[in-house]
């Protein structure tokens, strides 16, 4: 008998998610993304009749009309958790705080984003990235820079020194044991996540003392530290890229596309919103939009130069992915796709390969390249 896996997940009193183990929180990710998609689908009928004409007033009274809720399918989750606020809400709220703050002149270069933000997944992590994943709770800052704890041993007393750690103060605790050895790597795994080996892949972890907790730092350090560093000549575990599209003096598109690692896996996904000044302030607001990314990655075992394998992002459905009018698009504030491509730091990038195709009203406006 199926078992609906979102009925399984609870709140912890602090505030997180809690999973089984990965597998668990990957199957709610991947439920929420075709979810999602289901709705955007049975929506495009009346959407795409749309006369761009019509004021946004009148367009937003069609909305209102049809019943379309932006983000339905994330935010029903999100709110059948009693005490749980997502990410994707957080920083919803803090890009439109950020855009209605800022000038007609101004740039809009520092909108507030986080390492999580990723389309799926960050509505199975809080506000403050925070997730538990079997017996581990994973903290993750904005920055990507994570650790995580086992629950047992986070209290009242200590979540706020947990919450304090950073890669700038991390150095701060005590080196309690250290994980050298990618057999105790794979054990380690097995046992917090059920055999579901979707995390540590490098193998190298330090354990450090936070109110004398051992906290495992999740990613090898030097990747925080040394933002510039490359497995191999022309490659990169992560790198994101954002861009700007003028329509006019008070009309912009916001672009990004991202590659790279995060507390459950590899992610690929890019995003474009569209942002007019009114009433003197800037805001998010309705237009024909899409995205398409092809993204040829490498396993991390591989050499940089060689083996590249051809993965393209959403749509899947194209019977041609180099055919530029196949690509997901909608009437809509904000649209993007999101791709779960394998275990944390196992996929990596060359340089120039990956490229995502931005669109306004049916055009391609602007190409965004990964390169460095």
């Amino acid at each position: 008998m199926y078992t609906d896996p979102s009925t399984l997940v609870s709140v912890s009193q602090f505030g997180w998610l809690q999973f089984n183990d990965a597998a668990h929180a990957l199957s709610i990710v991947d439920q929420l993304i075709q979810e999602d998609s289901v709705y955007e689908a049975n929506n495009d009928s009346w959407m795409g009749a749309i006369d761009t004409s019509l004021t946004q007033g009148q367009i937003d009274s069609i909305f209102a009309y049809n019943n379309y809720q932006p983000d339905y399918t994330y935010l029903s989750f999100e709110n059948s958790h009693s005490g749980f606020v997502s990410l994707r809400q957080q920083y919803d709220y803090l890009e439109d705080v950020y855009l209605s703050s800022q000038q007609l002149n101004s740039t809009l270069d520092n909108i507030p984003n986080h390492a999580l933000n990723f389309r799926g997944l960050n509505s199975v992590t809080n506000s403050k990235g925070e997730c538990q994943i079997g017996d581990y709770v994973f903290f993750t800052k904005p920055d990507g820079f994570c650790f995580f704890v086992h629950a047992d041993s986070i209290s009242a007393s200590n979540i706020s020194d947990l919450r304090g750690l950073s890669a700038s103060n991390y150095s701060n605790g005590v080196i309690l044991d250290s994980i050298y050895s990618p057999t105790e790597l794979a054990n380690f795994n097995q046992e917090y996540t059920g055999g579901d080996v979707v995390y540590l892949v490098e193998p190298i972890s330090v354990t450090i003392g936070v109110s004398l907790i051992p906290a495992y730092i999740a990613y090898n350090i030097w990747q925080f530290l040394d933002p510039a560093y490359d497995p191999g000549e022309n490659c990169r575990f992560r790198n994101e890229k954002y861009d700007q599209y003028t329509i006019s003096s008070t009309e912009k598109l916001k672009l990004k596309t991202n590659f790279g690692p995060t507390f459950i896996g590899h992610w690929s996904s890019s995003d474009i919103d569209h942002v007019e000044y009114i009433n003197n302030k800037w805001k998010k607001t309705r237009a024909t939009i899409g995205v398409k990314t092809i993204c040829p990655y490498l396993n991390a075992s591989d050499d940089c130069d060689n083996g590249l394998t051809l993965w393209r992002n959403i749509p899947k459905n194209c019977s041609n992915m180099w055919d530029l009018s196949c690509y997901r698009s909608s009437w809509s504030k904000h649209e993007g796709h999101t791709n779960y491509l394998g275990a944390a730091n196992s996929k990596k990038i060359h340089n120039n390969t990956r490229h995502t195709y931005f669109y306004y009203n049916r055009n391609v406006i602007s190409t965004l390249y990964n390169v460095w």
